[in-house]
Protein backbone atom coordinates (compact mmCIF):
# COMPACT_ATOMS: atom_id res chain seq x y z
CA UNK A 1 0.00 0.00 0.00
CA UNK A 2 1.38 3.44 -1.05
CA UNK A 3 1.42 6.40 1.73
CA UNK A 4 -1.54 7.61 0.70
CA UNK A 5 -3.42 4.29 1.02
CA UNK A 6 -3.27 2.83 -2.56
CA UNK A 7 -2.96 -0.58 -3.35
CA UNK A 8 -0.11 -1.47 -5.30
CA UNK A 9 0.13 -4.75 -5.51
CA UNK A 10 0.54 -8.04 -3.89
CA UNK A 11 2.93 -9.83 -2.67
CA UNK A 12 3.34 -13.30 -4.30
CA UNK A 13 6.74 -14.69 -3.14
CA UNK A 14 8.87 -13.89 -0.40
CA UNK A 15 12.62 -14.68 -0.62
CA UNK A 16 15.57 -13.78 1.48
CA UNK A 17 16.26 -9.90 0.97
CA UNK A 18 13.40 -9.00 -1.70
CA UNK A 19 9.42 -10.06 -2.51
CA UNK A 20 8.11 -10.38 -5.88
CA UNK A 21 4.69 -8.50 -6.40
CA UNK A 22 1.55 -8.43 -8.68
CA UNK A 23 0.34 -4.68 -9.39
CA UNK A 24 -3.30 -4.38 -10.05
CA UNK A 25 -2.80 -3.84 -14.28
CA UNK A 26 -0.92 -7.36 -14.32
CA UNK A 27 -3.17 -10.33 -16.03
CA UNK A 28 -2.65 -12.75 -12.97
CA UNK A 29 -4.40 -9.90 -10.85
CA UNK A 30 -7.44 -10.41 -9.63
CA UNK A 31 -9.61 -8.54 -5.77
CA UNK A 32 -13.24 -8.45 -5.32
CA UNK A 33 -13.52 -4.34 -5.42
CA UNK A 34 -16.40 -1.91 -4.61
CA UNK A 35 -17.57 1.42 -6.47
CA UNK A 36 -17.82 5.06 -3.79
CA UNK A 37 -19.73 7.56 -4.82
CA UNK A 38 -23.06 8.20 -6.40
CA UNK A 39 -25.76 6.45 -7.62
CA UNK A 40 -23.28 3.50 -7.66
CA UNK A 41 -22.07 3.26 -4.07
CA UNK A 42 -21.50 -0.09 -2.69
CA UNK A 43 -21.18 -1.85 -5.57
CA UNK A 44 -19.35 -4.65 -5.96
CA UNK A 45 -17.62 -6.56 -8.84
CA UNK A 46 -14.55 -8.39 -9.34
CA UNK A 47 -11.53 -6.75 -10.93
CA UNK A 48 -8.40 -8.37 -12.73
CA UNK A 49 -5.75 -6.86 -14.51
CA UNK A 50 -5.62 -6.36 -18.17
CA UNK A 51 -2.12 -7.46 -19.81
CA UNK A 52 -0.25 -4.21 -18.38
CA UNK A 53 -3.00 -1.92 -20.22
CA UNK A 54 -5.29 -1.07 -17.02
CA UNK A 55 -7.92 -3.22 -15.04
CA UNK A 56 -11.12 -4.36 -15.46
CA UNK A 57 -14.24 -4.70 -13.35
CA UNK A 58 -16.59 -7.05 -14.22
CA UNK A 59 -20.03 -8.46 -12.91
CA UNK A 60 -21.67 -5.22 -11.72
CA UNK A 61 -25.59 -5.59 -11.48
CA UNK A 62 -26.63 -3.98 -14.67
CA UNK A 63 -29.65 -1.74 -12.05
CA UNK A 64 -26.68 -0.25 -10.45
CA UNK A 65 -25.71 2.79 -11.69
CA UNK A 66 -21.48 3.30 -11.91
CA UNK A 67 -20.24 6.51 -13.10
CA UNK A 68 -17.22 7.72 -14.40
CA UNK A 69 -14.82 9.04 -11.96
CA UNK A 70 -15.80 7.21 -9.30
CA UNK A 71 -13.51 5.60 -7.03
CA UNK A 72 -12.85 2.17 -6.49
CA UNK A 73 -11.51 0.60 -3.43
CA UNK A 74 -11.13 -3.41 -2.20
CA UNK A 75 -14.63 -4.39 -0.88
CA UNK A 76 -13.23 -6.63 2.04
CA UNK A 77 -14.82 -9.74 0.64
CA UNK A 78 -11.57 -11.12 -0.58
CA UNK A 79 -9.55 -13.55 2.23
CA UNK A 80 -6.63 -11.13 3.99
CA UNK A 81 -7.41 -8.33 1.19
CA UNK A 82 -8.68 -5.37 3.61
CA UNK A 83 -11.74 -3.31 3.08
CA UNK A 84 -11.44 0.50 1.29
CA UNK A 85 -7.76 0.14 0.13
CA UNK A 86 -7.93 2.31 -2.78
CA UNK A 87 -7.43 0.76 -6.42
CA UNK A 88 -8.34 3.86 -9.01
CA UNK A 89 -11.48 5.59 -10.56
CA UNK A 90 -14.20 4.18 -13.25
CA UNK A 91 -12.92 5.91 -16.81
CA UNK A 92 -15.12 4.14 -18.74
CA UNK A 93 -18.52 2.23 -18.43
CA UNK A 94 -19.81 -0.94 -20.83
CA UNK A 95 -22.88 -1.81 -20.52
CA UNK A 96 -24.93 -4.21 -22.81
CA UNK A 97 -29.17 -4.30 -22.90
CA UNK A 98 -29.22 -8.67 -23.50
CA UNK A 99 -26.56 -8.68 -20.44
CA UNK A 100 -27.15 -9.16 -17.13
CA UNK A 101 -23.73 -8.02 -15.86
CA UNK A 102 -22.14 -4.77 -17.10
CA UNK A 103 -18.30 -3.88 -16.62
CA UNK A 104 -16.02 -1.26 -16.02
CA UNK A 105 -12.22 0.14 -17.09
CA UNK A 106 -10.57 1.41 -14.10
CA UNK A 107 -7.40 4.01 -14.48
CA UNK A 108 -4.97 2.70 -11.86
CA UNK A 109 -4.15 5.86 -9.33
CA UNK A 110 -1.03 3.99 -8.04
CA UNK A 111 2.16 6.10 -9.36
CA UNK A 112 5.12 3.24 -9.43
CA UNK A 113 7.68 5.70 -10.44
CA UNK A 114 7.65 7.92 -7.86
CA UNK A 115 7.08 4.92 -4.86
CA UNK A 116 9.52 4.95 -2.71
CA UNK A 117 7.90 3.28 0.64
CA UNK A 118 5.64 1.05 1.19
CA UNK A 119 3.77 -0.68 3.76
CA UNK A 120 2.98 -4.00 3.49
CA UNK A 121 0.07 -5.45 5.37
CA UNK A 122 0.18 -8.65 6.95
CA UNK A 123 -3.00 -11.46 7.38
CA UNK A 124 -4.41 -11.32 10.87
CA UNK A 125 -3.71 -14.78 12.72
Amino acid sequence: VSPEGILVGKILKVLDKTSVMLIPTDSGFETAAAVLGGEGSGTSGLLHGEKGLGIKMEFIPQEKEVSRDDIVVTSGLELNMPKGLVIGKVAEVKRESRDIFGEAIISPLAVYESLDTVTILLPRE
